[in-house]
């Protein structure tokens, strides 16, 4: 089971305790054998610390859903490749495993990645 929500007080916040949660469920992915860890927030400025927070940690910025938490109130959608395994040998084991489905994450700039899905 993976946490819905995680955070650090606003009176804590510095510290590294958001360091330390962070790399606990990317080792967690990892040990799971993950590849790619999809991480959601908010776009209200009370949340701007966080979204700096996963792209200096190097998650790229995917998405925004528009007004998905209320009217103003975008969804802003993380993603990192957390696995050590090359895109290509990750696409070769989708396709063994999954069959004829295949999907992967490309990133057409550095500030934006793309789910795709095809059918072989």
């Amino acid at each position: 089971m993976w946490p819905w929500w995680i955070g650090v007080d606003p009176a804590n916040q510095g510290r590294g305790g958001g360091d330390a949660l962070n790399d606990a469920v990317e080792a967690a992915v990892i040990a799971a054998a993950g590849r790619v860890l999809v991480i959601d927030t908010s776009a209200l400025p009370p949340l701007a610390r966080a979204r700096t927070f996963y792209t200096k940690r190097r998650y790229a910025e995917c998405e925004r859903v528009s007004d998905f938490y209320g009217v103003g109130d975008d969804k802003v959608i993380f993603a990192k490749r957390i696995s050590a395994i090359s895109p290509s040998a990750e696409q070769s084991k989708r396709q063994v495993k999954h069959g004829q489905r295949t999907s992967s994450v490309e990133r057409s700039d550095p500030s934006r990645c793309i789910l795709r899905e095809s059918l072989v």
